[in-house]
């Protein structure tokens, strides 16, 4: 009796044979084809999306594949019969799933890097073995509660800070001062005038600033 994996295993296409065969074949219903070849000649493709595009999120390679497998098949292959050749299939599938798969996680790659931060996730600046020649955390915060205003536009941080949390303004952190584990001071830039302005702040006034938008934070890495 022989196993149909290993059957199909021994009709996969190698380098050598032509796209608009596995196309072919895929369309008229090898669909063990089709999971096998992007198992096989494309894992590499998803290894990249996973580890620069959705680098954030605790995916696996086999979900990605098993995602886009099932986008493929939808509509008895609809959109793989939109291939047309003028490229390698490869590169197409390459094109085709970061779009999707960017689409599909969109809303849980914004989530993580938006709500809800933690002072965990932001490391020392000054940790050994930091593999980052740049690093920098943009925050969210409620200027008013820590650049104070005199007359009347002080009188309406003073209303809106009654009324709402509402963030107003974008802070970079360059540094956080700690001191046997308790976060002490926050070093910031501030733009003004178009120009960069460092300001300390004490944690317990800075953390009420960030607080109004629900700790917003975004961070900008760079490998060296």
């Amino acid at each position: 009796m022989h196993d149909p994996v290993d059957e199909t295993k021994k009709c996969l296409p190698n380098t050598n044979t032509e796209d608009r065969e596995i196309v072919t074949r895929i369309v008229e219903g090898n669909s063990l084809l089709a999971a096998l070849f992007l198992k096989q000649k494309c894992a590499k493709i998803f290894e990249y999306i996973k580890d620069t595009r959705l680098e954030d999120l605790d995916l696996q390679v086999d979900d990605l594949v098993s995602d886009f497998f099932i986008y493929l098949q939808e509509n008895n292959w609809e959109k793989l019969r939109t291939f047309r050749f003028e490229s390698r299939l490869q590169t197409w599938i390459n094109v085709v799933a970061s779009r999707y798969l960017l689409k599909k996680y969109a809303s849980e790659l914004k989530e993580r890097s938006k709500t809800g931060a933690q002072l965990d996730s932001i490391p020392s600046f000054t940790d050994e073995g930091h593999h980052y020649s740049t690093v920098r955390f943009i925050v969210g915060v409620d200027a008013g509660e820590l650049f104070p205003h005199s007359g009347i536009e002080g009188l309406y941080e003073i209303m809106e800070d009654w009324l709402e949390r509402r963030p107003d303004h974008a802070l970079v952190i360059t540094d956080i001062n700690r001191f046997h584990g308790v976060n002490e001071e926050f070093r910031v830039l501030n733009f003004e005038n178009g120009l960069p302005v460092k300001h300390t702040f004490p944690s317990d006034r800075f953390m009420d600033a960030w607080d109004d938008s629900d700790y917003f934070m975004v961070m900008a890495k760079k490998k060296v």
